[in-house]
């Protein structure tokens, strides 16, 4: 009997593992769709945002941002040169 029941803990053993291997791979799996899923949404909530700057900077409405609508948006300049930088811009929008 004893020999039977090292015969079934190895047994049980194995069967473990195999199904330690299977939730691994699960977990695995559901971490990479759950990461994609929210790099997805992240994309959509910065676009929305990028939009609504957009129209906040296009105050005439005409689907373009001229020169004349960015200048009426002094708090993008920062330093006051009269200018804006990447960085200026990075800063305050995004």
């Amino acid at each position: 009997d004893l020999n039977n029941l090292e015969n079934d803990l190895k047994e049980t053993e194995k069967l473990k593992q195999e199904a330690e291997v299977l939730e691994y791979a699960a977990k695995e799996k559901n971490q990479k769709l759950w990461e994609e899923k929210r790099a997805i949404q992240q994309a959509m909530v910065r676009d929305q945002q990028i939009r609504e700057i957009f129209v906040d900077l296009d105050t005439n409405e005409d689907s373009l941002v001229s020169i004349d609508e960015l200048q009426k948006h002094t708090e993008l300049d920062t330093n006051q040169a009269n200018e804006f930088t990447v960085e200026e811009v990075r800063v305050r929008i995004l």
